[in-house]
């Protein structure tokens, strides 16, 4: 939670992404979002990317939702479905990140 410019991320979305959203964004009084600012997706172990699935169409039909991803994780993401579709629909705007 970033209180000074009224923001939350996540790191992985797990099957609990819902639940966990939804604590993380009430702390942000500003906002009627219950959707975090962005997700950190640092692999593909199942239980870290499978929350994904509440951004689609069939739950919460999110918007442009910024997934902050390494390389290997992006490909992942693009080549995979159903996670393909989340990116096709603009349910997730992925932002990949690199080593430095």
């Amino acid at each position: 939670v970033d209180a000074e410019h009224h923001k939350s991320y996540m790191f992985e979305a797990t099957p609990d992404i819902a639940q966990q959203m939804k604590m993380l964004t009430q702390f942000n009084a500003n906002s009627a979002n219950e959707v975090v600012n962005g997700i950190f997706l640092t692999h593909a172990h199942i239980g870290h990317y499978t929350g994904l699935m509440y951004l689609g169409k069939e739950a919460m039909d999110a918007r442009e939702t910024p997934g902050y991803v390494m390389p290997k994780m992006e490909d992942f993401l693009l080549t995979n479905g159903p996670w393909d579709q989340l990116v096709k629909r603009k349910n997730v705007q992925l932002h990949k990140m690199v080593e430095q």
